[in-house]
């Protein structure tokens, strides 16, 4: 039915395209003026064939990825001449008592989806107290015996979907607890770490800091040392050079009253 309906809507959006394509040639060559085009009614018919090409290509997309369609029948057997076919129906009772077998898993909806390259095999189905892997294999295991078995037939794949899930698991709240310690002294004891290794490294700058300041010091030291010891000496310098000069004034002084009596 979705083939059918896929390949109608595609040859109506053909026919559409073919009308739009028509037109714009006439126009490109001159058999239609613009002028024509200058109508309330042309620009409704337009719009309206237009919208219809769209319409019907978004469908028709829509149906070629749909990924299959429900069956009512499937073909067990078909060669020269002769088929063999079966309804949906019995396929699904014949699945329902096969899988009834399967303790705990209950079967709350199965459809049979056909496609490009076979029948998908699609069940919604309600667990109780068993594990998922558990349940997986063996719906898997009891459907392709029962088929291959009753109608000598395979399904291109079997999509399983749990509906309702109540688990055979069961939670240990004291090794839950004991995990859930260890992990928190775990991380208490790395944050601590991280924080050790942080204050060894401060300290460690700190040390660095300090000896490189030492260093410096005595460089320092002895700078203003030399400083000082070099401003005593410019300024007792002077001092000396002033004695030897009061000295020569206060000699010709002393000399000339002497001189004086010999020349009366």
């Amino acid at each position: 039915m979705r083939k059918n309906l896929a390949k109608v809507l595609a040859s109506a959006s053909f026919v559409v395209a073919l009308i739009l394509i028509v037109i714009l040639l006439v126009t490109a060559f001159g058999g239609i003026k613009e002028e024509d085009f200058d109508n309330g009614l042309v620009h409704g018919l337009l719009i309206a064939i237009s919208v219809l090409y769209v319409v019907i290509a978004g469908v028709t997309i829509a149906l070629l990825f749909i990924q299959g369609e429900a069956l009512h029948e499937i073909i067990v057997k078909n060669g020269k001449g002769e088929s063999v076919r079966v309804s949906v129906g019995v396929v699904k009772k014949e699945i329902k008592k096969a899988c009834h077998m399967i303790e705990g898993v209950k079967f709350k909806k199965i459809a049979l989806i056909g496609d490009g390259f076979g029948v998908t095999l699609k069940l919604n189905i309600k667990v109780e107290d068993k594990d998922i892997d558990e349940v997986e294999i063996a719906t898997r295991c009891y459907i392709e015996d029962c088929m291959y078995k009753t109608f000598g037939y395979h399904f291109t794949a079997i999509d399983i979907n749990i509906m309702q899930l109540v688990p055979k698991y069961k939670a240990n709240a004291e090794e839950i607890n004991a995990e859930v310690a260890k992990k928190l002294e775990e991380k208490r004891a790395e944050e601590e770490r991280i924080l050790a290794e942080k204050r060894a490294e401060e300290e460690k700058q700190a040390a660095q800091k300090a000896e490189i300041k030492s260093n410096l010091n005595p460089e320092e030291e002895s700078e203003e040392t030399a400083a000082e010891s070099e401003t005593p000496t410019e300024e007792t310098a002077p001092e000396q050079e002033a004695v030897p000069e009061q000295e020569k004034e206060e000699t010709p002084a002393e000399s000339a009253p002497e001189q004086e009596p010999e020349k009366a």
